[in-house]
């Protein structure tokens, strides 16, 4: 179900293996990752990231490393904001719940955010394990088809995210992007 996906990210440059002969499908996604990708697709969708004014605050990002870039263009345009206490945690696997809160601010940071529909995650038998302030993230990516719950009715927003599910996530994104004409 991922080779097509993972295919897909890996042509158009959003994402690469851990290594020269090895994706990893079933590792778990870091959040420095998945803000790197999302940056990537900016980047394939508008030609380059717009400069940022300064770089993010936050303790834990390692500047010069392959993700700050993206991390620090994500702060400055309202895509991620980090925990709160001056960490962002590169190194964290990133939940389905926080993955939905972040593609859902990048929809708004790239321009997209008006032309979102609200899912009801109501009708996941877990719905109420949904954190608060991810919620509406979460329902906007349901409403456009970005993200579904699992087989048996629920969404699990704790689990960690694997990168297969990412490229798949990540491949629906990017075509619904297109879909609706790079004219944002």
């Amino acid at each position: 179900w991922a080779a097509e996906p993972i295919r897909y990210c890996v042509e158009n440059g959003l994402f690469n293996g851990v290594s020269p002969q090895s994706f990893a499908p079933d590792s778990s996604m870091t959040r420095a990752m998945f803000v790197t990708v999302l940056g990537r697709l900016y980047e394939k969708i508008n030609g380059t990231l717009p400069e940022t004014e300064a770089a993010a605050e936050f303790y834990d990002v390692v500047p010069g490393s392959y993700y700050a870039p993206y991390v620090d263009w994500a702060a400055a345009n309202g895509v991620v904001s980090g925990y709160g206490d001056g960490r962002f945690g590169p190194d964290d696997p990133v939940t389905r719940e926080q993955m939905g809160t972040i593609m859902a601010s990048f929809l708004q940071a790239a321009g997209y955010g008006d032309q979102t529909v609200i899912g009801n995650i109501g009708n996941f038998h877990d719905a109420w394990e949904i954190s608060g302030w991810a919620a509406d993230g979460v329902a906007v990516c349901v409403g456009c088809g970005l993200l579904s719950g699992y087989p048996d009715g629920c969404f699990y927003p704790q689990y960690k995210a694997t990168r297969a599910q990412v490229a798949a996530i990540l491949e629906r994104l990017n075509r619904w992007i297109a879909g609706r004409g790079q004219d944002n």
